[in-house]
């Protein structure tokens, strides 16, 4: 089964959210400022009253494992 559901960020949230992730520049790293700057431009490129919307979509599975005992 699949439910799709996106989900709306603010730009404190989108921004915070962005810069959370494990490959994200870090504060003091070369080219933050510019990381920054940028992650800003595209929330503004992408804002509807003020939000963006991502994607997001959960996948369920369902079924038996066997446990390999006979």
């Amino acid at each position: 089964m699949k439910w799709k559901h996106p989900i709306a960020f603010t730009e404190d949230q989108f921004m915070a959210r962005n810069r959370s992730s494990s490959y994200a520049k870090k504060e003091g790293e070369e080219g933050f400022s510019a990381f920054l700057q940028d992650l800003r431009r595209v929330f503004q490129t992408y804002e509807t009253d003020g939000r963006v919307w991502m994607p997001n979509e959960t996948v369920m599975y369902a079924g038996t494992v066997s446990d390999g005992i006979d």
